[in-house]
């Protein structure tokens, strides 16, 4: 019943600028404005009233709902106005009515800055989306001018050309910024505003949304992701918060589910890579011993050494590791099962590409010393006759990146979890042979066919295992106590890294594996349809079409039609009624915006905001009459 009477809706939307000169055009947009006065009325008591039977009364509705319902229904016309009036979109575009706003920390260098950009670039430089449907705001994470400008010129472009700030300085008319939005708040759950919160984080752009974009937020959006088995307790009140939360994998769905996330909030959005700009036909290599800043940790330099063996022919084979100094990232069993496994005379070197994960924490050299000599009692001068070990700890531009990959002949990681693993994908989209643990985040792309898949041990207490690598690992415990994750398996590592040493051709055919294994399935226009469609999904969840049908399909006659078949009483009720609803309806479009031009309105407390009237849009159609009769015994109700 209820999809019915959404199909009605849209019917009518559809119907309100079609046929300007007809005489039938004044009942049917009287008919429209009464239907979203009514709709919006409805929802104040939709749970005890059934449409075949009705049992409202006027002593029902109090002045307050009402006047706040017929703002809702002024915000319903507003996004209804925007959609119909806009000239049609290319063929492909879509054209939505609650426009997306984008809260992410864009300008960061974290895995959540990366992974919202990729999505972004995906939806706009795909052309799924007009632009003036796409806000950004930077959140959940310092802004780092060094990050910003090592992006793409383009991409940089269209993030800064995308900014809700920009946009209301003149990139966009008034009336597009006044739409009600879906807000996605691509950050750490931490960020995420509960309803007793005045603040958040102590970062840019949190909480989120900010409290004083409320009322123009219909539907929060999360999108995060957590590397163990399950999910602190405070961070499922955050994700139980919002409307609905996103997660990269099936393994989130399961642990965030686990943990106790509703699970009907939970929606399973995967990551993507550029493939075209990720290509190893179009990077020349480096000499990663050459980078301005690189440490030799242990071993003694190799003379010999240029950049990657299959190109250059040089003798040393390139194992690379690429992320974020920190124990989840196994570090230690890297080096464990590297130091283990080969010997100083043999042609081999790793090159680890890092940056710190605390501040103060930038010298990686002084920390694996440290760690040698707690975990295996080798000293600093024993160190130096190992196989060799370079570390890089300084940024990393979009350019280099590439290039890193190209320099080497495999990339290793023995994480203990990951949410996703970006390294790991670019690195198979460069046709490198990966070798990374069987767990969490990396199953949802990695197989035997394409990559080298870790085993596992058992799963080990996160906390402790921090307590090994990190001397000062107090404060970072408190996200990972009660929390398990990963045990990577030493000796199956070695085997791997042996293996894929002794047989560097199988490993490269792996590597091409790989990249056409990315070309099939994680495409960005293929990320672009599937974040397409989940943003599609809210929308017919808020209640509004999705799209504006063609011309021919938007006949006055045929919405006329479609109502007064479903509701009869409405057509039979004469036009005073009518004209009084269209009246009130143009007064409620005026207060809403007025409401949305000022600055923010506080929501009453045991009031319904209009966004929460919005998203609890549920049924249709209640009779003109009865608004009458309720407005009669509630004058001041008719202050809107």
């Amino acid at each position: 019943m209820a999809q019915r009477h959404a199909s009605l809706l849209h019917a009518i939307i559809n119907s309100r600028h079609s046929s300007k000169g007809k005489a039938g055009a004044t009942l049917s947009n009287s008919l429209w404005v009464l239907l979203l006065l009514v709709t919006a009325l409805l929802v104040l008591s939709w749970q005890a009233v059934q449409l075949d039977r009705w049992q409202l009364t006027p002593s029902d509705i109090d002045s307050s709902s009402l006047q706040e319902a017929l703002t809702a229904a002024g915000a319903a016309a507003a996004a209804a106005d925007t959609l119909n009036d806009e000239p049609a979109p290319a063929p492909g575009v879509q054209r939505i009515a609650y426009p997306v706003w984008w809260h992410a920390p864009f300008y960061s260098g974290t895995g959540y800055g990366t992974e919202a950009i990729s999505y972004v670039v995906a939806l706009l430089q795909t052309h799924r989306f007009r632009r003036e449907d796409i806000w950004l705001s930077h959140s959940g994470d310092q802004i780092k001018q060094q990050v910003a400008d090592s992006l793409q010129q383009e991409t940089l472009q269209l993030l800064q050309d995308q900014e809700y700030n920009s946009l209301i300085r003149g990139r966009l008319p008034q009336r597009e910024l006044q739409r009600p939005a879906i807000a996605i708040c691509h950050t750490f759950p931490d960020c995420y505003l509960l309803p007793k919160d005045t603040n958040g984080m102590d970062v840019p752009g949190c909480p989120c949304p900010s409290p004083d974009m409320k009322d123009l937020v219909v539907y929060r959006v999360g999108r995060t992701m957590f590397e163990t088995n399950s999910l602190p307790r405070h961070l499922v009140e955050h994700c139980n918060s919002m409307d609905e939360v996103w997660v990269p994998t099936e393994f989130n769905r399961e642990t965030f589910t686990a943990a106790g996330v509703s699970p009907e909030k939970l929606f399973v959005v995967p990551q993507g890579i550029d493939a075209g700009y990720f290509d190893p036909t179009k990077h020349e290599p480096l000499v990663l011993r050459e980078l301005p800043g690189t440490q030799l940790v242990t071993g003694a330099a190799r003379n010999s050494y240029s950049s990657s063996s299959e190109s250059q022919g040089k003798n040393s084979f390139v194992f690379m590791s690429v992320f974020k100094w920190e124990t989840r990232k196994g570090w230690d069993v890297l080096l464990d099962a590297y130091l283990h496994e080969f010997r100083a005379g043999e042609a081999v070197e790793l090159h680890i590409m890092t940056k710190p994960f605390a501040k103060g924490k930038e010298n990686f050299q002084d920390q694996v010393l440290q760690w040698l000599q707690r975990r295996f009692s080798i000293s600093a001068a024993q160190a130096a006759r190992l196989p060799p070990v370079y570390v890089y700890g300084r940024h990393v531009d979009d350019a280099t990146y590439p290039r890193l990959y190209a320099s080497c002949d495999c990339v290793v990681l023995p994480t203990r979890g990951e949410g996703w693993g970006r390294p790991q994908m670019e690195a198979m989209s460069m046709a490198k042979p990966v070798i990374t643990t069987n767990w969490s985040g990396p199953t949802a792309y990695i197989n035997e066919a394409v990559a080298y898949p870790l085993a596992v041990d058992h799963l080990a207490a996160a906390d402790a295992d921090m307590n090994l690598t990190v001397t000062d690992a107090r404060e970072i415990n408190t996200y990972f106590k009660g929390q398990f994750w990963a045990q990577p398996n030493v000796a199956h590592l070695r085997q791997l890294m042996r293996q894929v040493f002794t047989n560097p051709q199988q490993a490269a055919a792996k590597g091409q594996a790989a990249r056409e294994h990315i070309l099939r399935h994680f495409t960005p226009d293929g990320l672009a349809i599937k974040v397409m469609e989940e943003i599609m999904r809210i929308q017919d969840k808020l209640g509004l079409n999705r799209t504006v049908p063609p011309p021919g399909e938007r006949q006055e006659a045929a919405a006329t039609k479609a109502l007064c078949l479903a509701y009869p009483e409405l057509c039979n009720k004469g036009a005073g009624g009518l004209a009084e609803a269209d009246r009130r309806a143009k007064s409620s479009f005026s207060s809403y915006r007025s409401r949305q031009a000022s600055s923010s309105v506080a929501a009453q407390p045991g009031k319904l905001t209009v966004a929460e009237i919005l998203a609890q849009h549920k049924q249709l159609a209640v009779l003109a009459e009865q608004i009458a009769i309720a407005e009669k015994q509630q004058p001041e109700a008719r202050r809107v």
